[in-house]
């Protein structure tokens, strides 16, 4: 007998099974541990990569810029399609294009060594399209396959992964890009490539094994706009989603220039190669792997004051990050800084997703996407110039007061500063 979304979510009410026992959980859960382990060695070889190529920091926030923007280009209609559309097709079709547009710079690489800037954003702009209109399918998928008592449990495992995976795959990178790395540059950005191609492929396969994951909704369908709107305007409605969104442009911006920044730090203040970089990687991860378990039993019910409190410890953090010359004492503040951000992220996320009824999901997580999002590519773009002016002490304090001041205004709203998690779990399972 073939089983429902709805029926695997709503057997056994009573009862809290582990959430491997959901099958469809599972399988979102492992496709995107394969994918994002790939999706790790890439990032880090590609922006060592754009320096190596033009030995320019600020060529680098132009490509960071151009990864950016797709999330603003095609923010309306992701959101739509994963309102109106498949959300499991959407995710294998996002697998498979990931997949061929990797694979095909991978030989390209190989065969030009060194592609031009114009190719490298292109490339860099195509890849990121794919994920824009993966994440709100994604994300609206997850509180279908679970049920509302188990949200929770399942974003903290989300978060979870998505830190062991970086970690694991910086700690590789430690061990084997630098023999990799001393024998071919050209070899080392080849097989990492191709490597991150295979795991859309992978994904792909346990994409497939979902169970359809059609919107619930009802009516005729609108133009694209207007159905867009309609997530604006149900923001718009909910305080708590507004002063979140504000917060997230807001930190977003001010954030962007952190990993040029480290990049630019390995290279010229430690004068170390991309292991080095690969190892103060895994302190941040480590920290937001502890903290994502932490926060599964932690039960925090204060949602806005810890959304505000944990993103203000993170940002004190930063400060030694300035100033330090020892990739040690760098690695331990990243770490603390990683540790900070699950209790202070899986909260909000979850109680955003229970705000939200399935008919709006994927538009209302696009909306969000999208407004922190359209002012990534000018913090990015801003990343060289505020190193050129500012030098990466004075860059390191434009981030913490950055995240700082916002993180303490947000608590001046009554709305955000009350919301419960409790009540909203309460409510969404009656």
């Amino acid at each position: 007998m073939e089983h429902t979304v709805d029926s695997l979510v709503e057997a056994q009410p009573d009862k809290k099974p582990s959430l491997f026992a959901n099958e469809g959980f599972r399988n979102l859960w492992i496709g995107q541990m394969i994918s994002q382990f790939g999706d790790v060695l890439h990032a880090l070889v590609f922006l060592w990569m754009i320096l190596e190529v033009t030995g320019d920091p600020n060529k680098m926030g132009i490509v960071g810029a151009f990864e950016a923007l797709p999330p603003i280009v095609f923010a309306v209609h992701a959101g739509v399609w994963a309102d109106r559309h498949d959300r499991k097709k959407i995710l294998v079709w996002m697998d498979w294009l990931s997949m061929s547009l990797v694979i095909g710079f991978a030989f390209l690489v190989y065969g030009v060594k060194t592609p031009s800037l114009p190719v490298v954003c292109a490339f860099a702009f195509a890849l990121k399209s794919m994920s824009a209109f993966a994440m709100p399918a994604r994300s609206a998928a997850l509180p279908r396959l679970v049920p509302a008592n188990q949200l929770v449990q399942a974003t903290a495992l989300n978060s979870t992964l998505q830190s062991v995976m970086p970690l694991i795959g910086n700690a590789l990178s430690a061990l084997v890009l630098q023999v990799i790395f001393a024998l071919s540059k050209t070899m080392t950005y080849f097989v990492t490539f191709l490597f991150n191609g295979a795991t859309f492929f992978v994904s792909a396969l346990f994409m497939l094994r979902l169970p359809s994951l059609i919107p619930e909704r009802e009516g005729e369908r609108k133009s694209t706009w207007n159905e867009m709107k309609e997530g604006i305007h149900f923001i718009r409605d909910v305080p708590f989603l507004r002063v979140a969104i504000a917060l997230s442009v807001s930190l977003n911006f001010f954030v962007a220039p952190f990993m040029p920044t480290c990049v630019v730090v390995t290279k010229q203040r430690f004068n170390s190669e991309p292991s080095v970089l690969a190892l103060l990687e895994v302190g941040f991860f480590l920290g937001m792997a502890v903290g994502s378990m932490l926060t599964m039993k932690a039960k925090i019910k204060r949602v806005g004051i810890a959304f505000s409190a944990f993103l203000s410890l993170a940002s004190l953090m930063m400060i030694p990050m300035g100033y330090t010359h020892s990739p040690l004492v760098f690695g331990i503040m990243n770490f603390l800084c990683g540790l900070c951000i699950p209790p202070a992220a899986i909260p909000i996320n979850t109680l955003t997703q229970l705000k939200t009824p399935d008919a709006l999901r994927g538009r209302v997580n696009s909306a969000l996407s999208m407004a922190s999002m359209m002012v990534m590519p000018i913090g990015m773009a801003l990343s060289g110039v505020l190193l050129k002016y500012l030098g990466i002490t004075g860059t390191f304090w434009y981030m913490v007061l950055g995240l700082l001041v916002p993180s303490l205004l947000g608590l001046l709203n009554r709305d955000f500063r009350m919301a419960l998690m409790e009540g909203e779990m309460q409510t969404a399972g009656e």
